[in-house]
């Protein structure tokens, strides 16, 4: 696992997985054994020297982004029947893919000829919309719902960081945390409620939850150093992993009204929680012997450890309300897609 974020402005983490060694592990949870039955899917784009799956929507279709020879980014789309299509936004020179809603309308950001980030819609028919808050740059989406409604974070003129919401009409409201800086929303809700993380005046990175009604809600798992959120449900359940002050990572579930749970996989060194489903099942990745592996934490609490075939490093980065996984994982110096059916 990588250290603490040193750029909390960095958006999502993908982690860098080449280089790892191979570790056979046998974990047993819960009395099952850890390789449970399910069917593994690996995917590349054609001609890709990287492919990263990062969202599934509800139907099943993938967004990421792959790499080309130059080590450049840009986007693609798989189809529920295995169909992939690249694409990228006009003049851009990296393109990535973060997100989808389930009629495949994809949010992500882009990089033009002169370095700047903007954000882009690309609807299902393949035309893409570019934006930028009024006044902003370096503008990534990270998060849409099936409205249509994108959330992410961009900088001010005074290069602090603000998140936003941007309307399917293309309305964009701007917001930050009181008191402090560095604010970015990195998931939306069904409903337009939004999570995300921001930097206190201790300098460390804290949650919070927008409401539909714009009501900003700060957080801090207790006990946590800092505490960085990554997805939110429909319950406005938010999952994503927090530091205990000896630097020790874990990942938890937070609500308002529900009792907060820490998520860790046993004798893991680090447990990240990357997304949570309307029903509360959870899908991440955890260190063991400086290796990353995925995992799927069932709505009912059983932890299920799960590795792509000759995986010598595996993240699990989404997963939809059928339990469907979507994510990446490394073979060597090759990095390939997978999708995880219960």
């Amino acid at each position: 696992m990588v250290a603490p974020r040193a750029n909390h402005l960095a958006g999502h983490r993908h982690l860098n997985l080449l280089g790892s060694c191979s570790v056979t592990m046998f974990l047993v949870l819960s009395g099952h054994a850890a390789i449970a039955e399910s069917q593994i899917t690996s995917f590349d784009v054609t001609g890709a020297q990287g492919t990263y799956a990062l969202a599934i929507n509800a139907v099943g279709s993938i967004a990421g982004y792959y790499l080309d020879s130059g080590s450049h980014k840009h986007g693609f789309v798989r189809g529920p029947d295995g169909t992939i299509q690249k694409f990228d936004v006009k003049k851009a020179v990296e393109t990535e893919a973060d997100c989808i809603d389930t009629q495949g309308t994809i949010a992500g950001m882009y990089i033009d000829g002169a370095g700047a980030a903007h954000g882009f819609v690309r609807h299902p028919d393949g035309t893409i919309e570019s934006f930028t808050p009024a006044n902003g740059r370096a503008t990534h989406a990270l998060g849409i719902n099936d409205a249509g409604t994108v959330a992410g974070w961009y900088l001010d003129q005074s290069a602090n960081g603000a998140g936003y919401i941007r309307s399917a009409d293309g309305t964009i409201t701007s917001f930050s945390a009181p008191k402090g800086s560095g604010t970015i929303a990195v998931s939306i809700n069904t409903k337009g409620a939004v999570t995300g993380s921001w930097i206190t005046s201790e300098g460390y990175p804290s949650g919070f939850v927008r409401t539909t009604g714009g009501k900003l809600k700060t957080f801090g798992f207790p006990g946590a150093l800092f505490t960085t959120p990554e997805s939110i449900n429909d319950k406005v359940v938010v999952a994503g992993y927090y530091y205990t002050p000896d630097f020790v990572e874990h990942g938890f579930t937070y609500s308002s009204v529900k009792k907060n749970a820490t998520i860790d996989v046993p004798d893991a060194t680090a447990t990240e929680v990357r997304s949570i489903n309307s029903r509360g099942a959870l899908a991440g990745n955890f260190t063991a012997q400086s290796v990353s592996h995925a995992f799927f934490h069932t709505a009912g609490g059983k932890l299920i450890p799960f590795d792509p075939a000759g995986s010598t490093g595996s993240v699990a980065t989404s997963i939809n309300d059928a339990g469907v996984i979507a994510g990446y994982y490394a073979i060597d110096a090759s990095t390939h897609g997978f999708v995880r059916t219960p």
